[in-house]
């Protein structure tokens, strides 16, 4: 079966929530793919950061609330981390 073109106007917002919703294995299928096709040489030369599983993990618990450190201030957040 020949391959067909089809153009599609999606807004953007709309793709970056959709990849947003994929999970890392995915989203590295996803790049792959868009490397190996030509015609998106200027995709190609845009630099896209494809987290890794651990700040996924991250990026999940933080949604969820979870594993976060609260503080009232910079003061106090900053001594919660060890940082002063």
């Amino acid at each position: 079966m020949p391959q067909q073109i089809v153009t599609l106007s999606i807004p953007f917002s709309t793709l970056l929530q959709t990849v947003s919703n994929l999970d890392i294995e995915e989203k590295q299928q996803l790049w792959q793919l868009l490397e190996q096709d030509q015609d998106l040489a200027q995709i190609k030369d845009t630099r896209v950061n494809i987290p890794n599983q651990g700040t996924e993990e991250t990026f999940s618990k933080t949604d969820r609330g979870e594993d976060l450190i609260k503080s009232q201030n910079v003061e106090e957040m900053f001594n919660k981390l060890g940082i002063r």
